[in-house]
């Protein structure tokens, strides 16, 4: 009886109880194997949307990148573009020229080592061009000198030729030139009065003067006022401050190849002057600039003149050059000994001993 009871007990009211409670919790598990599952199948899509968004985020910074690219070297390109922009501006106005006679030389070079047609197809090439590729590298250095960089906007910047920009910018403030340059002039006076002494020639015979890198005029209102040329040549490279020169001072603006006085006659001048420009070209050019003033002036004309000499120079000026001009490493300096050989002793008398006591500036007179 025992065992009977055993049994008939197990399928009681506590047997019901444990079978309701079984099926609960078996109801649990599939409730939270669904529940994983659908976290599983959630968490999937997440993985996928997020592989997605990477893949989406890789192919947007590539298209970033790729325009980043695209701007620099659309800076780069407007670099080149503002440089080619201002070598554009030296064929028009003062009619920029090759030096003459380099140019026969080289042709003759040509001449000599290719067939006749090729001689010609080239230079209807260059003529064609006008010469383009000429005059940027003739003027290679200059255009490095005026590389300049804006440190605000980031940028670089040209400031070779400002004639135009310094004219309009006058007049936007309603002053003229002279009112805006009145620092610039006021200078010039002071130290022209120092170091052209009234014994270094007699204004009465000063029928004729010629300029360098006139500018705004600084020099040129010094001559004109002080000596009153009846002939005033004007060799500006700067197309605006040349004619501005021309229409406001009266002088007689001429055709430039950079390096020579090639409208002016053999001993027809009797001052020449180049203030604050010679050291903005390259010393050989410096030299033949100096070369010609010795060529144009009269006996017992003067020339005047500052350039930036290599011998004064010290190692804190060099170090400071590589320092503080970056990127630019071009710089106008040139030797004594080549400002002597322009003016050679037996021919000139160097009225100036001591250059570096008149602010740089050197007066040599023709004998």
């Amino acid at each position: 009886m025992g065992f009977i009871s055993r049994f008939f007990a197990g399928s009681g009211p506590r047997a019901a109880s444990n079978r309701t409670s079984s099926q609960s919790q078996s109801q649990s598990v599939a409730n939270l194997q669904m529940k994983v599952e659908r976290l599983e199948t959630a968490n999937q899509k997440y993985r996928e949307r997020l592989a997605e968004r990477i893949e989406l985020n890789n192919k947007l910074k590539g298209i970033v990148d790729t325009q980043k690219s695209e701007i620099n070297a659309m800076r780069i390109n407007s670099r080149k573009d503002l440089t080619l922009e201002r070598i554009d501006t030296f064929f028009t106005g003062t009619k920029l020229r090759l030096p003459e006679e380099a140019y026969q030389r080289f042709i003759a070079k040509c001449e000599d080592n290719a067939t006749p047609d090729k001689v010609e197809n080239f230079r209807a090439e260059m003529e064609k061009s006008q010469h383009r590729a000429f005059y940027e590298q003739l003027f290679s250095v200059e255009m490095d000198m005026a590389q300049g960089f804006d440190f605000t906007g980031l940028r670089p910047i040209v400031t070779f030729q400002r004639g135009e920009t310094d004219i309009a910018y006058a007049a936007s403030k309603g002053m003229s030139l002279d009112e805006l340059k009145a620092n610039h002039i006021q200078i010039t006076i002071e130290r022209f009065d120092q170091i052209i002494k009234k014994n270094f020639i007699n204004p009465k015979r000063v029928n004729a003067v010629c300029e360098i890198g006139a500018a705004w005029g600084a020099a040129t209102r010094y001559m004109l006022n002080r000596y009153k040329p009846q002939d005033y040549h004007v060799y500006e490279i700067d197309t605006g401050w040349a004619q501005w020169l021309k229409d406001n001072l009266g002088v007689d603006s001429k055709q430039c190849d950079g390096e020579s006085l090639s409208e002016t006659e053999d001993e027809s001048m009797d001052i020449c002057v180049a203030s604050s420009c010679l050291y903005f070209m390259p010393f050989v050019k410096q030299w033949n600039y100096l070369t010609e003033f010795a060529r144009v002036l009269k006996p017992g004309g003067v020339a005047v003149f500052n350039v930036n000499l290599i011998e004064n120079t010290s190692v804190r000026t060099l170090k400071g050059l590589l320092a503080n001009y970056f990127p630019r490493r071009s710089f106008g300096y040139i030797p004594q000994h080549c400002v002597d050989t322009a003016f050679p002793e037996e021919q000139f008398e160097k009225l100036v001993k001591d250059p570096s006591k008149g602010f740089g500036y050197q007066v040599y007179r023709k004998r």
